[in-house]
């Protein structure tokens, strides 16, 4: 199996082994609640990756649409769609769609992009 195959499927199957583990969760305290004090919820975990990977997603997007990308075009991105109130599962939905995005953005590119 190529490199290039190998990100693809890591990337996707972190978030399937993740929707699974969530989704069988129906209670939304317990999500939202740490294993311990200090730590992070599930919830908190997620929104992070979700955040990240919107925050990536654009810089991605450029890189490979641009034969000399300035990143500093990008700037801050705003994360307006976003409500604190969202549940984990509604959170978990929006992180699978961008990280789809990135999956497929990554899949389009040429051979020679990954060298």
């Amino acid at each position: 199996m190529e490199r290039e195959e190998q990100i693809y499927l890591k990337l996707f199957h972190m978030l399937n082994y993740l929707s699974k583990r969530v989704s069988s969760q129906r209670d939304e305290a317990r999500l939202t609640r740490p294993a311990e004090r200090g730590e992070w919820s599930v919830r908190e975990v997620i929104v992070h990756l979700r955040d990240h990977e919107a925050r990536t997603y654009p810089k991605l997007h450029l890189l490979a649409t641009t034969a000399h990308p300035d990143l500093r075009r990008i700037g801050e991105v705003r994360l307006t769609d976003y409500h604190p109130e969202d549940s984990t599962l509604t959170v978990i939905s929006q992180f699978r769609r961008i990280r789809q995005s990135t999956v497929s953005l990554l899949r389009e590119l040429p051979r020679d992009a990954w060298d």
